[in-house]
């Protein structure tokens, strides 16, 4: 029903009032606040020589180029997917133009139109300098989504490799055809696409896993139906912070206003230390992991523990003490969650703790039971690359 009329699932884990209670409020309270459109009509135009081939997201077809979506809001994305009629565009510039009507929460009748102009060109080294890595990711989640909902898994995780191969296989062909097949050669723009795709295929609504809930995975998958690209991306390759040595200006606000936040280090267990604190986010949730061998005297100024072994696991909400570091990382969390318009809970992790599967697989560039890791991954493409000539 949500996937039909514009709107989304939400889903709460074996729910707790002490442990979900929180998101539970913010995801209500989010959805009777935010500016909704209801009744609205979506049509995306385009020059002549173009045409809509898919579209993707909540919505129902009501004509070819029509879509009806009885309510609409900020925090919804949708994805088209053009093809060419003609293949001879004689003009300089092409254009798109996506217009929304709908009704406003005080029953006025409103249009909104968009339009962008582009430039055409024939050269295969403009397309790829142009191309935008975050879009390609984007588009090709969505794709992997339906494909996995009218045929299998594994049909569309080969799809996405697939993808990813084919794209590398035409840049290596008509731009990088004078080098040496010894090295993988990735085109500036779409340098992370390869890491993306893999982090795509451990992601929840794609990997192979056989402790995963059907529940669970059917939500991520409607959740990638509607997730704009910064939050896709976010949420297949989630920002790991170092918190373990942090400089006194961390958790401050900066001239900007937003909060300076602490260094980023890639999804690698080789950056994680015995005695440090990291803390991940991917748009839908906080983890906070303490290493075995973290100061006491720290993490009793975070937690009010004194012992490793006595930091509680079913706390929620961080508490809030008046020293340096308890006031550093409270600003840092908030600082976070206010740069999402979805409320992310938080959960601590403690290292060798049952738990901590849920901080380590998200490490998407290490290997792990069921997947490759990304330099081997690499090498996997790179070698499909090559067979196809």
């Amino acid at each position: 029903m949500s996937q039909f009329t514009g709107g989304e699932n939400y889903y709460y884990s074996n729910f707790r009032s002490d442990k979900d209670g929180e998101k539970l409020f913010h995801d209500v309270r989010n959805d009777i606040l935010r500016e909704t459109g209801m009744e609205a009509v979506f049509r995306v135009r385009t020059s002549k020589g173009l045409s809509v081939e898919h579209q993707y997201g909540n919505f129902f077809v009501r004509s070819t180029d029509l879509l009806a979506i009885p309510n609409v809001d900020a925090d919804k994305s949708f994805g088209f997917q053009f093809q060419l009629t003609d293949n001879n565009v004689n003009t300089k510039y092409i254009s798109f133009q996506a217009a929304l009507l709908y009704t406003t929460s005080f029953g006025e009748r409103r249009i909104r139109i968009l339009t962008q102009c582009l430039p055409v060109s024939s050269s295969i080294a403009d397309i790829f300098k142009s191309s935008d890595v975050g879009a390609v990711t984007a588009l090709i989640t969505k794709t992997a989504v339906e494909k996995a909902l009218s045929s299998r898994l594994s049909d569309a995780r080969d799809g996405l490799v697939s993808k990813c191969v084919d794209i590398m296989a035409v840049y290596k062909s008509d731009l990088a055809s004078k080098k040496d097949n010894t090295q993988l050669l990735l085109p500036e723009a779409l340098k992370l696409l390869p890491l993306y795709v893999l982090s795509l295929i451990k992601s929840s609504p794609f990997k192979v896993a056989t402790d995963l809930r059907p529940d669970e995975r059917t939500y991520y998958m409607n959740m990638m139906r509607i997730l704009s690209i910064n939050n896709i991306i976010s949420f297949i390759y989630p920002t790991l912070y170092n918190l373990s040595n942090m400089s006194p200006e961390i958790g401050n606000s900066n001239e900007g206003g937003m909060v300076n936040l602490p260094p980023i280090v890639t999804l690698s267990s080789e950056h994680l230390i015995r005695n440090g604190l990291f803390l991940m986010e991917d748009s839908q949730q906080i983890l906070l992991w303490f290493g075995r061998d973290y100061p006491s005297d720290a993490l009793h100024q975070i937690l009010g523990v004194t012992s490793f072994d006595n930091i509680d696991l079913n706390t929620a909400q961080l508490p809030s003490y008046d020293s340096v570091l308890s006031i550093q990382i409270n600003n840092v969390v908030q600082g976070i969650r206010g740069q999402k318009s979805v409320f992310m809970p938080l959960r601590i992790i403690r290292e060798g703790s049952p738990l901590e599967y849920l901080f380590t697989q998200r490490l998407v560039e290490d290997k792990s039971r069921n997947s490759t890791s990304y330099y081997d991954f690499l090498v996997h493409v790179h070698q499909r690359i090559i067979a196809k000539g």
